[in-house]
C-alpha cells in the first residue's frame, strides 16, 4: 500500500527506510519526495508488511521526524543511518 506522509526531513526518511528494511529484512520503498503548498511529504509503498511492523515503522519515523525537528536538521547521523547504495552500483 502506497502512503503518503508529511514529514519535517526528507532526506532523513530515505536513511531510516534504508536501515529499517535491513533491520527487519523487509521491502519498504522510497517513493518520492515533494512539497505541496510549502509542506513537505513523501510516498512510500509499505510492500504489505505485517500491522504490528508497520506500527513500529511509522512510530519510528514519527519519533525521529520530531527529534530532528527540535534539532532543526535534515539528516540522521551518517554512522548509525547510511544512505542507500546508488542503484547503478547496487546492480553492478
Amino acid at each position: 500500500m502506497k502512503l503518503r506522509i508529511i514529514v519535517y526531513a526528507p532526506t532523513a526518511v530515505e536513511q531510516f527506510i534504508y536501515r529499517f528494511n535491513r533491520e527487519n529484512i523487509t521491502k519498504v520503498k522510497f517513493i518520492k519526495s515533494e512539497v505541496i503548498d510549502g509542506t513537505p511529504f513523501v510516498t512510500v509503498d509499505d510492500n504489505n508488511i505485517s500491522k504490528e511492523l508497520l506500527f513500529d515503522f511509522a512510530y519510528r519515523l514519527g519519533t525521529l521526524q520530531k527529534d530532528l525537528a527540535i534539532k532543526g536538521e535534515s539528516w540522521l547521523p551518517l554512522k548509525d543511518y547510511p544512505f542507500p547504495p546508488k542503484e547503478d552500483e547496487f546492480n553492478q
